[in-house]
């Protein structure tokens, strides 16, 4: 039986992905995008970052 690391990436499992955006996104933007999770940040240079967070599993696999 194989044992999985706990930052080992699998086809088969859910992975959280992170994505930022320069730029102001409304919360009615997590709906469109399968209800991610939206929160605001500033970047090094002040300006405004959304931080999209949503835990997604890859459906379709091509090798």
């Amino acid at each position: 039986m194989k044992v999985e690391k706990e930052n080992e990436f699998s086809f088969i499992k859910p992975a959280i992905y992170k994505l930022k955006v320069y730029g102001r996104l409304n919360n009615n933007w997590s709906e469109k995008l399968g209800g991610m999770r939206i929160t605001e940040t500033r970047s090094k240079e002040n300006n405004t970052v959304s931080v999209l967070v949503a835990k997604l599993m890859i459906s379709s696999v091509h090798f």
